[in-house]
């Protein structure tokens, strides 16, 4: 069942001219979320709706799909993720810094960091960054890095195979994280993930904290010097050490088991 929807929809990709590989990939992605969730094939392409009623929709949406997204953020320039409102990339950096960051745009990567004599001189620069993504990008792999930069990503949900979060001093908020691997690395600020779903998922602080609202992981390595790290939901394997903060894993919500948790997040998904 599930094949012969996709040759239907690569049939009618070719049709409109769109790109076959990102669209198939996609569903492929979908798919395989749904069958971990524990749903049958029958129900998984019931969700996905006819090929002409996903078409209906994608010709006013387009599916982005990155290799690599990477951010370097110079001190003191914070980064704010919004979902697009016409189905386009924007990035907005303000005036005062757009002189010190390089952008590097293709077909299947976008990089956002300083320019390397910035780098070498550590400058503080105030400018902010915003950049809107449609709702239905993906990307295989996440870095983001940044020094006393706040990064908010409350209106903006990230699925991907690796993501990655280096911060020293700064305040960050995703409402969505999914990914094969998320490994987040803090000295001093704090960290709060609302949703977060990942095979193997590894947190280091120093003084910062770690908090998810509701998660579904697999394999959980956390270590932490002072700060506290909480996880409310379903972990299944579980590595840690501290020093003085705590480590505490809360399965308090009504949906704690991996199969519940991933189905909310294939739904999450499809809702986006």
């Amino acid at each position: 069942m599930f094949e012969k929807f996709i040759e239907e929809l690569t049939k009618k990709a070719q049709e409109n001219n769109v790109n076959v590989d990102e669209l198939i990939k996609t569903y492929q992605n979908h798919y395989q979320l749904g069958l971990e969730a524990g749903l049958s094939e029958e129900e998984i392409v019931a969700r996905f709706g006819s090929v002409d009623e996903i078409f209906g929709l994608k010709q006013q949406k387009t599916v982005r799909y990155f290799k690599l997204f990477k951010v370097a953020l110079l001190h003191d320039g914070d980064l704010t993720f919004k979902t697009s409102p016409d189905d386009s990339i924007h990035i907005d950096i303000e005036e005062n810094a757009i002189d010190y960051y390089n952008t590097i745009i293709s077909d299947d990567e976008l990089i956002i960091e300083p320019l390397q004599k910035e780098m070498k001189l550590l400058r503080r620069v105030s400018g902010d960054i915003t950049i809107h993504f449609p709702e239905t990008t993906s990307f295989k792999k996440v870095e983001l890095k940044g020094i006393s930069s706040d990064i908010d990503a409350k209106e903006f949900g990230f699925v991907c195979e690796d993501f990655s979060l280096n911060s020293t001093s700064s305040d960050c908020n995703f409402i969505y994280i999914k990914a094969d691997l998320a490994k987040f690395a803090t000295v001093s600020g704090d960290i709060d993930v609302t949703n977060l779903f990942a095979s193997t998922c590894s947190i280091a602080t120093v003084s910062g904290d770690f908090k998810t609202n509701r998660s579904a992981i697999y394999k959980l390595n956390a270590s932490t010097v002072s700060g506290d790290i909480s996880i409310n939901g379903k972990v299944e394997k579980v590595k840690s050490s501290s020093i003085s903060g705590d480590i505490t894993i809360n399965n308090v919500y009504e949906k704690t088991s991996v199969s519940d948790l991933i189905e909310e997040g294939f739904k999450n998904i499809f809702n986006r």
